[in-house]
């Protein structure tokens, strides 16, 4: 038999040792694996527990099981450690030396010490440098995997930012909370539809069912975001993941109005074939075609009057996207546009006359 006891006597796990031994074929280390079991027995990971012998001596993780042994198990506190040693971790950190790593968790080192400068764990460093081995054994180590770091930032958030997207897939299956934002309000998902480059990363967190409505402190969704940044891809990606094409920010801008202000015409495409709302005004009583008319984008104009927006709509200063684009003498939108409001309505009146 395998046994390991407490001090006090009770046993913690008993086994028949070829049975384990048949269990880890190609485990190099049976000791370590036998500690990786004894985690979720005791709540200890493996580098706070000591295995001992009858006699008291310490059996090392690189050690074998070749007979029927009966051990101890010692669970050890975190060391106290100084300034300068908890710069030697981030340093390895940081640099990628996994053993050294391995080396300064042996000894109990508590892995959520922070640096002075970002607030931020060893994890948040090697979420950011997107070193999965060092992430691993970090994770292995119990390390807080929602802490909060500058701004907030949580380990998934900083990963999520940095396209880390190995680094990410791990965190998902380690059960980080997906959706923690930052001091902003921004979740992960949030942070990576801002960027175009990080497609992969958003279809990660769409999968793990990532809020896609959660909005930031500005009242900002992620495919608000998204819209503003022409992310094409990603605007996409939450259309299909059924995200809220209606939902506004403070101002009452919704995804369709900056996209039409920014001239975003394959967004403002995508958008209206979802069938959001054409003719939906902000605070100030602007619709999409206004600001789009005002800031002359004939590709956006067309796209919304294909679409049948209304035309005669004002805002709240009673001027219509004919009026906002002839101030400004945009010639390219006033010749998609109808003639001018009043000049249309004289010209009914007249044609009645006759």
């Amino acid at each position: 038999m395998l046994s390991v006891h407490m001090a006090s006597g009770k046993e913690v796990f008993s086994v028949e040792l070829s049975s384990f031994l048949d269990e880890h074929p190609f485990e190099f280390f049976p000791v370590r694996a036998l500690k990786q079991r004894l985690h979720d027995r005791c709540g200890h990971p493996r580098f706070r527990q000591q295995l001992l012998l009858q006699d008291g001596t310490e059996l090392r993780e690189d050690g074998d099981l070749n007979a029927p042994v009966d051990l101890q198990l010692v669970l050890l506190p975190f060391c106290e450690t100084s300034p300068q040693q908890d710069d030697e971790v981030f340093r390895a950190v940081r640099f990628g030396h996994t053993k050294k790593v391995e080396q300064l968790l042996q000894r109990c080192q508590d892995p959520n010490v922070t640096d002075n400068a970002y607030k931020w764990t060893p994890l948040h460093t090697a979420c950011a440098k997107g070193c999965i081995p060092i992430v691993q054994l970090l994770l292995e180590a119990s390390a807080d995997k929602d802490s909060s770091g500058c701004y907030s930032a949580t380990p998934l958030s900083v990963a999520s930012r940095c396209g880390r997207i190995d680094v990410v897939k791990l965190l998902l299956e380690a059960g980080v909370d997906k959706d923690k934002p930052n001091e902003h309000g921004e979740t992960p998902l949030a942070v990576a539809s801002d960027s175009c480059t990080e497609v992969a990363v958003v279809r990660l967190l769409l999968d793990a069912r990532a809020d896609t409505n959660k909005a930031n402190k500005n009242g900002e969704t992620p495919l608000l975001v998204a819209s503003l940044q022409n992310c094409i891809r990603v605007v996409r990606l939450l259309l299909e993941a059924r995200a809220d094409h209606e939902q506004c920010g403070c101002n009452g801008e919704g995804p369709l109005l900056v996209a039409s202000e920014k001239g975003h015409s394959d967004v403002v495409q995508l958008l209206l074939e979802a069938r959001a709302d054409k003719d939906r005004a902000d605070q100030g009583g602007e619709t999409p075609l206004q600001v789009a008319s005002a800031h002359c984008r004939p590709n956006v104009v067309r796209l919304l009057l294909e679409a049948r927006a209304d035309q005669g709509k004002s805002n709240g200063e009673g001027k219509t996207a004919w009026h906002l684009a002839s101030i400004r003498n945009h010639r390219e939108v006033l010749a998609l546009l109808s003639d001018e409001p009043s000049t249309k309505r004289r010209k009914v009146e007249m044609a009645s006359k006759q």
